[in-house]
């Protein structure tokens, strides 16, 4: 599923909040529990559906929303169970009439907020791990001493190497360590403290999933599952992950960024330095550095120059330049983004293309002839605090 990107300021809390529930949905996140008009439960396993569920509980009061993570949620008795850390300073964003409010993000990994102060959120899986090798168990797996787990598959598993469990019927999770291989699907562990399902995911990160638990960008990220948890206890303040360089020094704007790569992904380690997690891809939050203006847009282009030229003429949904001979769609999914002139600073997707003509998302001021056009892999706008929106322009 594609990112879905959505920044706006609204009226009232009741449009914001009616946007945050259609944003989940459409971002790939499902309706778990409904516990009234002001609190709502969703899960996800992740864009590939390869990762325990999750469940993130929203409850909004009269300007902002709560966020909590939960590895397990009982949608009948409307109670959650194993936490990840919430800080209650930095569990929320807040909503006001002057504050433009951002949605982003996928199945894997959202992130909302507001373009001011320390007022956001970022909760899901890692877009990418070093460690990816998981799988589950295919029969019960009871408690004791050296205990050989049936999975799904062995393969890129080794001897002496050290795992978790995460359970998916409210067993929690553990860490274990692996004394053999027995075959391609038995694996046999030290020690297991206490009884699994079928269907428990085994794997050095089998569940790699965070919520922010501080206001800075980027940060802190409390994890769910973080290796040394035991059973079903809570996550504490120490339990968090945290997030290392994600620019280079120098920004890129639509000039000076032609032809070069910029971004680099966000790291992910473990508190006190006990490896790294791995990474987010995540097309949308990025930590930018000081030299930006506010609205500032930057374009991201690999390989060759990027294609622009001038509009020979526009519509509300396209625009023409009878100079080209594009081969047909072959920009299509880029950006195009308005460099100077008329509308410059406007973004749009682009949904197909002729061999003159680039058809988008209704304009919301359209271009003219004295515009130039730029068409690139990505554009991002900076706001406030760090924090950039990539223009997917797949709004809802």
């Amino acid at each position: 599923m594609a990112d879905i990107a959505l920044h706006k300021t609204y009226a009232t809390s009741d449009a914001w909040w009616t946007d945050v529930q259609a944003f989940m949905l459409a971002a790939g996140w499902t309706s778990h529990d409904t516990l009234d008009a002001d609190s709502e439960v969703y899960k996800t396993n992740g864009s590939a559906s390869n990762y325990p569920y999750i469940y993130l509980e929203l409850v909004r009061s009269t300007a902002t929303i709560n966020f909590t993570l939960w590895l397990y949620w009982n949608s009948t008795t409307h109670v959650g169970t194993t936490q990840a850390y919430t800080n209650i300073t930095y569990g929320k964003i807040t909503w006001a009439t002057t504050t433009k409010m951002f949605m982003v993000g996928n199945a894997d990994f959202v992130a909302l907020g507001g373009f001011v102060g320390n007022n956001h959120q970022f909760v899901g899986f890692l877009d990418k791990l070093f460690y990816d090798t998981i799988t589950t168990t295919t029969a019960l797996a009871s408690n004791g001493a050296g205990i050989s787990l049936s999975v799904v598959s062995s393969s890129g598993f080794n001897k002496g190497q050290k795992i978790q469990i995460v359970g998916i019927s409210n067993e929690g999770r553990d860490s274990l360590t692996i004394q053999s291989i027995v075959d391609s699907t038995h694996i046999t562990v030290d020690s297991l403290p206490r009884d699994y399902a079928s269907g428990a995911f085994i794997g050095v990160n089998p569940c790699p999933a965070m919520i922010s638990s501080q206001g800075t960008v980027l940060t802190n990220f409390s994890e769910l599952c973080r290796f040394d948890h035991v059973g079903d206890e809570d996550g504490i303040s120490t339990d968090y992950a945290i997030g290392i360089s994600s620019i280079s020094d120098t920004y890129l704007d639509p000039d000076a960024g032609t032809g070069r790569y910029g971004l680099v992904p966000i790291l992910i380690r473990c508190y006190s330095l006990q490896g790294v997690l791995g990474w987010l891809d995540l097309n949308g939050l990025i930590r930018m550095s000081d030299a930006v203006t506010i609205h500032d847009m930057f374009a991201v282009q690999t390989g060759n120059q990027p294609e622009q030229g001038t509009p020979t003429s526009v519509t509300n949904t396209t625009l023409v330049d009878t100079t080209k001979s594009w081969t047909t769609n072959e920009w299509q999914n880029k950006m195009l983004l308005i460099v100077d002139g008329t509308a410059s600073g406007a973004v749009r997707k682009v949904n197909s293309n002729t061999t003159d003509t680039l058809t988008v998302e209704t304009w919301d001021d359209n271009p003219d002839g004295s515009s130039t056009y730029r068409i690139c892999d990505a554009v991002y706008r900076y706001f406030e605090d760090g924090v950039a929106i990539k223009e997917d322009r797949e709004v809802l």
